[in-house]
């Protein structure tokens, strides 16, 4: 990813912002929703200094978040009943988005944390969840 340093530091004083909230105990809707700014910088960036990786970037962490919040909506309408948000789910994706953060910092490789996060966005869906709890889809 090719940023000035100062927008570097603008993305990650985000990641700065919103980590702390994923460890509290707030409900899933409202850790989604910090979740959200991240690709909402990532947008505004591209704006400002556009990179195909940052597009690749927002692509997959606006698709993940689509992927829970549609979830979630599913499931407080009752809809598809047997297709849970499951608490390892949640910690992955928590988890993927803290080792995201170390990577942009560090300027590391990120691709394969982006390719968890399509996987793990897999898993909320029908087919994906019926194959996360059949022990073939891993997270």
């Amino acid at each position: 990813m090719n940023l000035s340093p100062k927008n570097k530091e603008i993305l990650l004083s985000e990641f700065e912002l919103i980590l702390p909230k994923f460890k509290t105990n707030i409900e899933l809707g409202k850790k989604l929703y910090y979740f959200s700014a991240i690709f909402g910088m990532i947008q505004h960036l591209l704006n400002i200094e556009y990179d195909d990786s940052l597009v690749y970037l927002h692509h997959v962490l606006q698709s993940t978040h689509l992927a829970f919040s549609s979830r979630l909506s599913a499931i407080s309408k009752n809809a598809e009943k047997p297709i849970k948000i499951s608490d390892q789910m949640i910690d992955k994706l928590f988890s993927l988005i803290n080792e995201l953060y170390i990577c942009l910092d560090n300027e590391t490789d990120y691709n394969s944390i982006l390719e968890k996060m399509i996987v793990l966005s897999y898993a909320t869906t029908g087919n994906g969840f019926y194959l996360y709890d059949k022990g073939l889809l891993k997270i």
